[in-house]
């Protein structure tokens, strides 16, 4: 057990170690701090007393040491023993009861001695209005607590940083920064300096709040820097926010600094600890935190060791299981239900179900497990963890050993997980076994089964299904029935044959619901003739009304379809039905859609309804839909002003909205605001996917810097919850092709081609542009060969760069040559293909092939430019000019000046 050894099992080791830490512990460590306070403050009285110097303060200081072991009872006879001795009493004695009263949240005792020292004659000062003031902090009254403060004010008394304090606390423990802070402003401009107490609770405030961590790191060293020690409570706040935050290794260093200052963490920051580096797999630290507990003045519990189980623990067979369940109670920690389906866990994870369940059975005969630990319990364990498949497995091994569910909803539950799992021939099997046992399925267990049916696309047996149950008298479908058959249906005519079946039935009749599932299967589907007629049938039936949802489902089909002017005339529709009320959900599908429609008038319009109509503002999805729409119009003010509404509302961006804010930075070439708002991504919690690190490789891209889209590209590959895609590769290639970068835009497209991802076009277009910047033709025939190996047809663009780069290189024939196939593939040469042979003509002085040139293009019926006449007049004269204007009908005084694309 010596605690320096390298022993190579961590539990036999802090097993071994809680045992030298079992002594008996002296009477001393039994006391509180308090007690032991007030049991030297009782011998110092007794000595003094004995002499005879016990004088009025000697007796307070009794009395208020009562109070603070909470003795409240016999600091009253201490104050009627003062009485007793004959001394004058002064506000002192009055301020140490109201003040062990208000401690106590005795409010009524507190006033009533609050009047016991005004009937004698005593004034309060400083101290009791401390006293009132923080009892009503502490009862969280905001009206009484100011109350007081400005009941002392008017009594002549300046407040001290101690009542400023409690006011600040109250406020805090509300999380009501602002006021905190306002607070904090009083207090300096009174002319007081704060104390420890001022920023301890100001950094347990910050602690707590989820957006805020930063604010509470610089307040203690804030704290630090103002020559105060930060207290216990506000260094543990400070631990369990870097924990909460996942932010280990600030967490371990804190850790240290309060030991170092004498301050023990609690036994379950240490188990928090522990559980974050067990999910993250980090070993080492998990060895680190062991070592921590292990010489830390705490005790393990049952939550310590369900940690470690998941920690690597070598279980191998039941025996091992055995062993743990030993060592803990040999440390006077007894297992729970999570510490038996953990171990159980382990051992269905070594493919080990039978040995868990003998092992199991084993432990209950011996009387080891809790009984509440059951069978049926562990189900309902893994089954509330999302664990279908060891719920499964636990049933399966518990009906081979012969046990039998005790509980009639285990049955439930295992036919919900069989639902959930889409195992029809075993949700069959369940269903079967509960219509023989006592525990019989409901409707919504007979519902939920055809809903499967249905989603497979077992229609006919559904029909069967139904058919059998019913004359059997088990089953009798309902409305929900069939509307369960209408929504799992992917084709409009299947939902239209169940609505007909419904009009046949007995005693069932359709009703608004069902038009209304039957009006958005075709709006999804974008079907505008079935949607309309649909609703011509629902109005038909005087009975049914249509509700908001049937309209909004009708301006959805319309958003989508981007035809406005509908979307406005069914809104108006809407609006002129009597009788019609919008809910909030209503309203957010409205601004959704105009989001859509990127209608910005239209969207902050239902906006502003909702606030006025129900005082409710969008919810997440559609505020970051409006996040996107104002993005798209690059619309700066307004997005940063709607994010500041949308935190003042509670909402939070979500990956979607970072992302586009993130792309408006992107298209304005914006470096640091970009990277700004990805960091603050990262500082929401929230992952950056894959699109958003492609919008930050993209920025590089434009701006010409292939080092840094690099190491973003470096940081996607390292990221654990994205990976290069496509679009990443395809930016990389232009990152460096823009900057000419030949070599590496070619090498970046094989790799391309090796993550199985074909270059388009596009791509293959920009690397010729970088062959053309950098002269270099040959490297632009090989990557344009390549095109056709990759199975891509070359564009107009293709060509006319091939050929930009080719005349650039006075490869006129081979120029000439593409030309000509270009024609042949259909593509008809423009301006701009014959543009490069024009600019090769005039650098090489060749007059006769320039005309000839210029003569193609006017026969070719392609625009000729003044630039291209000037050139012609340089080299050929005005003659040569006149004969083209002759041939061809043109007039070079009013050629434009440059072709529009």
């Amino acid at each position: 057990g010596n605690s320096n050894s390298n022993s190579t099992s961590n539990t036999r080791h802090f097993r071994n170690h809680q045992h030298q830490q079992h002594r008996a512990p002296s009477s001393s460590t039994l006391l509180s701090p308090a007690e032991t306070k007030l049991k030297k403050i009782q011998a110092w009285f007794s000595k003094i007393e004995s002499e005879g110097r016990a004088d009025i303060k000697a007796y307070c200081s009794v009395m208020s040491a009562l109070g603070n072991a909470g003795r409240v009872d016999e600091a009253l006879e201490w104050f009627d023993k003062m009485n007793q001795e004959g001394f004058e009493m002064t506000v002192v004695p009055y301020n140490i009861i109201i003040s062990i009263m208000g401690k106590n949240r005795k409010e009524e005792q507190s006033l009533a001695w609050f009047g016991h020292m005004q009937e004698a004659g005593l004034h309060p000062n400083i101290y009791t209005y401390n006293a009132l003031v923080g009892l009503y902090s502490k009862l969280g009254n905001e009206e009484k607590t100011l109350a007081w403060f400005h009941n002392a004010v008017d009594d002549g008394i300046q407040p001290d940083p101690i009542m400023y304090n409690s006011i600040m606390t109250l406020f805090a423990k509300k999380g009501m920064v602002d006021e905190v802070m306002s607070w904090f402003d009083k207090l300096k401009n009174a002319g007081l300096h704060p104390i420890q107490s001022t920023y301890n609770l100001i950094v347990i405030m910050f602690s707590k709040l989820p957006d805020h961590a930063i604010d509470a790191v610089e307040w203690l060293s804030l704290t630090r820097d103002k020559g105060f020690n930060a207290s216990p409570k506000a260094l543990a706040a400070v631990l369990d926010m870097f924990i909460r935050k996942e932010q280990g290794e600030f967490a371990l260093a804190l850790v240290d600094k309060m030991r170092d200052v004498g301050v023990e963490p609690r036994i379950s920051s240490y188990n928090a600890l522990l559980q974050l580096f067990v999910n993250t797999g980090q070993d080492d630290r998990v060895r680190e935190t062991l070592d921590r507990i292990q010489g830390a003045r705490v005790e393990p519990n049952t939550d310590t060791f369900n940690v470690l189980i998941n920690y690597k623990l070598p279980i191998r067979d039941e025996s091992d299981a055995s062993d743990w369940i030993h060592k803990m109670t040999e440390n006077g920690v007894e297992p729970n239900i999570h510490t038996i389906v953990h171990l159980i866990e382990k051992l269905l994870d070594l493919g080990k179900g039978k040995q868990a369940m003998e092992w199991f059975l084993g432990l209950t005969h011996r009387g080891s497990v809790p009984t509440m630990v059951t069978c049926d319990a562990i189900i309902h364990q893994f089954y509330k963890k999302g664990n279908f498949n060891y719920s499964l497995e636990w049933y399966e091994q518990m009906t081979s050993a012969g046990v039998e569910p005790t509980h009639p909803q285990t049955r439930k539950t295992m036919f919900g997980i069989y639902i959930e799992k889409g195992q029809v021939q075993n949700a069959s099997i369940c269903l079967e076994a509960m219509i023989r046992s006592y525990s019989k399925p409901s409707h919504t267990n007979f519902n939920a089964f055809l809903r499967l049916l249905g989603k497979q696309q077992h229609t006919s047996e559904a029909v069967k299904w139904m058919q059998a149950v019913q004359e059997k008298g088990l089953f009798t479908p309902s409305l929900v029935t069939f509307h369960v058959m209408i929504t799992q249906c992917t084709r409009v005519e299947d939902a239209e044959q169940w609505f007909h079946q419904l009009e046949k039935t007995d005693d069932i009749h359709p009703n608004g619901d069902t038009y209304t599932l039957l009006i958005g299967k075709c709006a999804t589907l974008l079907l505008e003739k079935q949607a309309t007629h649909w609703f011509e049938k629902m109005k038909q039936d005087v009975a049914i009304k249509p509700s908001a949802k049937v309209f909004l489902k009708m301006m959805r089909m319309y958003s989508k379809l981007g035809q406005r002017d509908k979307v406005l005339e069914w809104h108006k529709m809407m609006e002129s039905t009597k009788a019609m009320h919008l809910d909030e959900a209503s309203y957010n599908h409205l601004v959704h859609i105009y989001t859509v429609l990127e209608d910005t008038t239209m969207a902050m319009r239902e906006v502003g309804n909702m606030a006025k109509c129900l005082n409710k503002f969008p919810d997440n999805y559609s505020s970051n839909a409006v996040v996107g729409m104002l993005c798209k119009k690059n619309r700066v003010r307004k997005v940063l002003e709607w994010v500041d509404k949308m935190k003042q509302a509670g909402r939070q961006l979500d990956s979607f909205g970072y992302g586009v804010i993130v792309d408006m930075y992107r298209r304005k070439g914006s470096e640091r605001d970009a990277l700004a708002w990805f960091d603050e991504m990262n500082r929401a919690g929230i992952a950056p996917p894959t699109i958003v690190y492609n919008k930050i490789i993209d920025l590089y891209a434009a701006l010409k810097k292939p080092n840094e889209a690099l190491l973003w590209y470096k940081r996607l590959e390292a990221s654990s919850s994205a990976r290069p895609d496509k679009f990443t590769f395809v930016s990389m290639v232009m990152a460096f092709a823009r900057c000419g970068d030949v070599y590496t835009a070619v090498k970046w497209m094989d790799k391309m081609q090796h993550e199985g991802y074909k270059p388009s076009i596009r791509t293959a277009n920009a690397v010729l542009n970088a062959c053309s910047s950098q002269g270099s033709s040959d490297k632009a025939m090989e990557v344009f060969c390549r095109l056709q190996t990759l199975g891509l047809e070359p564009s107009r663009y293709t060509y006319n760069i091939l050929l930009k780069v080719l005349c650039k290189d006075n490869k006129l024939e081979q120029a000439e040559a593409s030309l000509l196939e270009m024609d042949k593939k259909g593509l008809k040469p423009d301006f701009f293909s014959f543009l490069s042979f024009i600019n090769a003509y005039q650098q090489q002085n060749k007059a006769p092939e320039l005309f000839d040139c210029v003569k193609r293009m006017a026969s070719n019926n392609i625009v000729i430019t003044k630039h291209v006449w000037d050139i012609l007049r340089q080299m050929g004269g005005n003659d040569s000019i006149k004969k083209i204007e002759s041939e061809f009908n043109l007039n070079h005084r009013k050629a434009p000046h440059r072709v529009v694309t």
